[in-house]
């Protein structure tokens, strides 16, 4: 009969208490991979939620673009030339008017483009706007110029109804949707 003190199992040791150390390094080394896996999921829903093609997804329509995007960005009232995940090109303009019409073209090397009019969309979805502060508390509805460029739906309230919170969507047809709230009352 043998007489061992210690016991060796390769199971014992998987289910062993871990020393502080190990503990700490082993809590660190799932934050950092949970860090990087949630930027890589908002990377990706950031993309999604703006109409945007990931790099890569469609490489002649992104050669297109790159070819013909200075050219487009030329025509008064193009704000923005992307490639969305559909495949088609996207000439994003504030209001679309038969002369824009004329002047963007139909395709850019065999891909077909699409034309976004901001305007459009917000009259489109008003209804679904004015249920964000109730339709008493809306002072203004418009599409405003970002700094960088980029057209914004902005609905602006007189005052946030707390007492029946509600979820404001990001963007409206892949077009970043702002809400204002007046610190001070707003008159007409």
């Amino acid at each position: 009969m043998r007489h061992c003190s210690k016991w060796f199992s390769p199971a014992a040791e998987l289910f062993s208490v871990p020393r502080p150390g190990q503990a700490a390094t082993l809590v660190l080394a799932m934050l950092l991979v949970a860090m990087a896996a949630s930027a890589r999921f908002a990377l990706a829903s950031h993309l999604a939620a703006y109409d945007t093609a990931m790099p890569g997804a469609f490489p002649a329509a992104e050669t297109a673009v790159a070819k013909d995007r200075a050219e487009l960005m030329t025509i008064p009232g193009v704000s923005l030339v992307y490639v969305a995940t559909d495949s088609n090109i996207v000439v994003r303009v504030r209001k679309l008017t038969p002369e824009l019409d004329e002047q963007i073209p139909k395709a850019l090397d065999g891909c077909p483009v699409r034309i976004s009019s901001v305007e459009d969309v917000l009259q489109r979805h008003k209804h679904e706007l004015a249920g964000i502060g109730g339709e008493d508390q809306i002072f203004s509805y418009g599409v405003e110029t970002f700094p960088n460029g980029d057209l914004v739906i902005v609905v602006r309230l007189r005052r946030l109804d707390w007492e029946n919170p509600i979820k404001v969507p990001t963007n409206i047809e892949g077009i970043p949707l702002r809400i204002i709230i007046a610190q001070d009352r707003l008159t007409d």
